[in-house]
């Protein structure tokens, strides 16, 4: 992720779509994923990243000082907020991500929590 950030890329996100994987994920965890995933590059405008829904990513100085004041600050999808809160298309560098088994515990992503993402005043 790294290197593509030294370059002119602003954004290096890992991405379970582009060459990664989703593990043993069951066909309902898979749909729900594509559906959050399509959701969210709707909400954010942005379709040049395949797995907006990342929590593995690194952002250059200079795009988080051109969101920070339009983040809507709540929720945990850090990278969905950054995305929708940006005032142009990001182009990201993607670094394949295979997911393993959750090992405990349970995702804070729910249809609720996703209808609830934050939309920016215009501007």
């Amino acid at each position: 992720m790294l290197f593509g950030m030294v370059h002119t890329i602003s954004l290096s996100a890992a991405a379970i779509w582009k060459g990664g994987g989703t593990g043993d994920w069951s066909k309902h965890r898979r749909r729900y994923s594509d559906l959050a995933t399509l959701t969210s590059k709707i909400v954010t405008h942005q379709t040049d990243i395949t797995d907006p829904m990342s929590g593995f990513f690194m952002v250059k100085r200079e795009l988080f000082r051109e969101t920070v004041d339009r983040l809507c600050g709540k929720g945990f999808k850090i990278l969905l907020d950054l995305l929708s809160s940006a005032k142009s298309e990001v182009h990201p560098i993607e670094v394949p991500y295979t997911f393993r088994n959750r090992l405990g515990g349970e995702s804070k992503l729910s249809f609720f929590n996703h209808s609830g993402v934050c939309h920016p005043a215009p501007g």
